[in-house]
């Protein structure tokens, strides 16, 4: 085993010698370790250049190598410097999840591939194979190289979701949920710290803290994964909602429409809820009703509410609720999603997007519908 305090060259001596030497596993999976190295993705306007995060591109094979010498992307880790004491604060640096791919292969003696496939894509019944990106020496490029269908990404968040904490037989351990979840002191210190960290652009939408590889938008409630040109996702742990979206944003990173999308995501989970009301309202109405019917007399709800019932599922198995054509099923209008802004609507026309929804009695409701067709 492998746990969050143990030193970085301890579990891997093959680091003994680089800047993650004296890290621990924590420090890597929270972004918070002291290695040089800048991911700025302003940098993608200079894609001929030998800036650090285009030349790392290249090594891991998401660019040409264009004559340079391919020594893989651990060789090239090797080569970045120990810019601060560990732990000082967040800075999101890609290369750091590779290295923690490689130190579960050093402490398990599998490699990564195999561990994903026996430890989580296997268990949480996914529906397609997955692939990873390699670089020119076979290793496999963890932190933004795998490809995936948007089913199963949904299905990697439903493991996210609260469990029974005494079954052997959950996918992702509860404690390792709740930790995830959770903003402590250290998190949130050590994202407040950043030198990029600024207070007047919090949003209550927006993510406050990062803990073991995910970005949490409030503690104990919300959290997502969140991925260049515009990868979600969303987990709202009150409502037991999952939401996945692939998107094709022009540019790596945008504020704007990460603020838009989040908080349409809100949006989403707050007129499903309403609708839900709505529904457990007009049951009670025809309920009563039906007690005061004479005997054969037959009670029929208006045709433009569905039902929620929930029905039990085979393992591994995931109803997929999408959030575009048919939200109207629950949600009477478009227009009733509270304070969505204009521009998602538009987006949800070109990039895919499924919501999960549990009941509270842990079984998956019936699918809203499919959408998956990207146009953009």
């Amino acid at each position: 085993d492998v746990a969050l305090v143990d030193r970085v060259s301890d579990v891997a001596p093959e680091f003994a010698e680089t800047s993650v030497a004296d890290a621990t596993v924590r420090h890597l999976i929270d972004m918070t370790a002291g290695t040089d190295f800048v991911e700025d993705y302003d940098s993608y306007s200079q894609p001929d250049s030998d800036i650090q995060v285009i030349e790392y591109e290249r090594q891991a094979n998401f660019r040409p190598l264009a004559g340079r010498n391919a020594v893989g992307v651990l060789a090239h880790f090797r080569t970045y410097g120990l810019a601060r004491e560990h732990g000082s604060w967040f800075d999101y640096r890609s290369p750091l999840t590779n290295i923690v791919a490689r130190v579960l292969e050093c402490a398990t003696g599998t490699d990564y591939a195999s561990l994903l496939s026996r430890d989580l894509w296997g268990p949480i019944g996914a529906e397609h194979p997955a692939e990873i990106v390699v670089d020119s020496k076979g290793f496999p490029i963890a932190e933004a190289g795998i490809c995936c269908s948007l089913r199963d990404l949904a299905r990697v968040g439903l493991a996210h979701l609260d469990g029974d904490s005494n079954d052997q037989d959950c996918v992702v351990p509860q404690r390792w949920i709740d930790d995830c979840f959770r903003i402590d002191s250290i998190a949130r210190d050590a994202f407040v710290a950043a030198p990029t960290f600024d207070s007047g652009s919090e949003t209550p939408w927006s993510p406050r803290a990062y803990r073991n590889a995910w970005w949490i938008v409030e503690s104990e409630r919300v959290m997502t994964g969140l991925g260049i040109f515009g990868q979600f996702c969303w987990i709202h742990r009150p409502s037991r909602t999952v939401i996945a979206r692939f998107s094709t944003w022009p540019e790596a990173s945008l504020d704007d429409h990460r603020d838009a999308t989040l908080k349409a995501f809100g949006a989403i989970v707050e007129a499903l809820r309403l609708g839900r009301e709505r529904q457990d309202r007009q049951e009670r109405r025809e309920g009563d009703l039906a007690e005061r019917a004479p005997v054969g007399a037959r009670v029929q709800g208006p045709s433009s509410l569905s039902s929620f019932s929930c029905r039990s599922r085979p393992s591994g198995a995931c109803a997929l609720l999408a959030a575009k054509h048919r939200l109207a099923r629950h949600v009477r209008a478009r227009d009733e999603l509270p304070d969505v802004a204009s521009d998602f609507r538009a987006l949800l026309h070109h990039h895919p997007m499924v919501v999960i929804r549990v009941e509270a009695d842990g079984q998956i409701g019936d699918p809203l519908v499919e959408s998956t067709q990207v146009t953009g």
